[in-house]
C-alpha cells in the first residue's frame, strides 16, 4: 500500500466530516444502557442520524437501512447478544461497516467469550477499543478490572500493526489512551491530541465509537474513519477545555458537545496533530 502524507490525511479527514453534515447517514447503535444519550447526541450533532435499536425482532431490518452499525457490548444480555449477532450479519450481507467496541473483553469468561465468538464470526471495519481490550483481543497478557483496563498493550503500535495484519488488512484497529494508535496493517497513524478532562467523564470511549461510525457511514476509506472519530473527539475536547466557562466536569461536557455541533472540517485539518509510520519505519 502507498504511503499516505500527514497533509493528505489531515485533509481527507476534514473532507468526510464536512460528507457527514451534507449526506446525513444513518448511524443504527446496539449499545449499552450507560452511554445511549451521549451516543445518540454526539451523533446528531456532527450531523449524522441515529437509532438506537436493540430488539431481535427488528434489528435485522434496521441494519438494512443503515450506513454504519455500531455494534458495543458494554451490557450484555442474552437478547442483546443475538439482536447484535443478527444485526452485525445482515450488515455483513449489505456491505454496510461495523464498528466493534468490545468493551470490558477479559473482565469476565463469559464476556471475553462472547466478545471473541462475536469478533471472530463478523466482517468488521473497525475495531476500537482501549489498551486492554485490544491487548486482550491480540491474545497478550493483560489484567483488567470491570471495564477498566489496568495493564494494557506492550507496544500499541505493534499492537494494532499485528492485529490488522492477523485479520488480513480488512479491519482497522484503533485503541485509545491518553496517546491513539490506529492501524490498517500497514499503516500506524498516532493521534497526539488529547485531554485530561475526558477522563472524568463516562462514555466517552463509546462516544468515539459512534464518531467513527459517523466516518464511516460516508468514506469507504475506514483508517480516515477511525482516525476522524478520535480526532473529532480529542480536538472538542481541547477546544471545550479552555472555554471560559468551564470551572468542572459538568460544564465541561456541555462545553464539549457544544463543539461537536460547531466544529468544522478546516478546524479539525488545522488542530488535529498526528503522525503516520508506515510499515517500513
Amino acid at each position: 500500500m502507498t504511503s499516505t502524507s500527514v497533509s493528505s490525511l489531515k485533509k481527507a479527514v476534514a473532507e468526510a466530516f464536512d460528507s457527514i453534515r451534507q449526506k446525513r447517514p444513518m448511524i443504527h447503535q446496539i449499545t449499552n444502557y450507560v452511554v445511549m444519550n451521549l451516543t445518540a447526541n454526539a451523533t446528531i450533532h456532527v450531523g449524522a442520524s441515529p437509532v438506537m435499536a436493540h430488539a431481535v425482532e427488528e434489528v435485522e431490518e434496521m441494519a438494512s437501512l443503515a450506513n454504519a452499525l455500531v455494534i458495543n457490548v458494554g451490557t450484555l444480555s442474552e437478547s442483546w447478544i443475538r439482536g447484535m449477532n443478527l444485526a452485525g450479519k445482515r450488515a455483513n450481507e449489505k456491505g454496510i461497516p461495523i464498528v466493534f467496541d468490545p468493551v470490558g473483553v477479559g473482565a469476565t469468561t463469559y464476556r471475553t467469550e462472547v466478545i471473541i465468538k462475536m469478533f471472530d464470526s463478523l466482517d468488521i471495519a473497525i475495531l476500537k477499543g482501549n489498551s486492554g481490550e485490544i491487548g486482550k483481543i491480540n491474545k497478550e497478557q493483560v489484567l483488567v478490572r470491570g471495564v477498566d483496563s489496568l495493564t494494557g498493550a506492550a507496544d500499541p503500535c505493534e499492537t494494532v500493526r499485528q492485529l490488522a495484519q492477523k485479520r488480513n488488512k480488512k479491519t482497522v484497529v484503533a485503541l485509545s489512551g491518553k496517546t491513539d494508535y490506529v492501524s490498517d496493517g500497514d499503516r500506524v497513524v498516532i493521534i497526539k491530541n488529547q485531554c485530561d478532562r475526558l477522563n472524568q467523564l463516562t462514555g466517552m470511549g463509546c462516544t468515539v465509537s459512534a464518531l467513527m461510525a459517523c466516518f464511516a457511514g460516508v468514506t469507504k476509506d475506514y483508517l480516515v474513519a477511525a482516525v476522524g472519530g478520535f480526532v473529532v473527539m480529542s480536538v472538542c475536547a481541547e477546544l471545550a477545555a479552555k472555554d471560559q466557562n468551564v470551572c468542572g466536569a459538568a460544564s465541561f461536557q456541555v462545553a464539549l458537545f457544544d463543539r461537536f455541533s460547531t466544529v468544522t472540517g478546516s478546524e479539525l485539518e488545522k488542530f488535529m496533530d498526528i503522525e503516520i509510520l508506515d510499515d517500513h519505519n
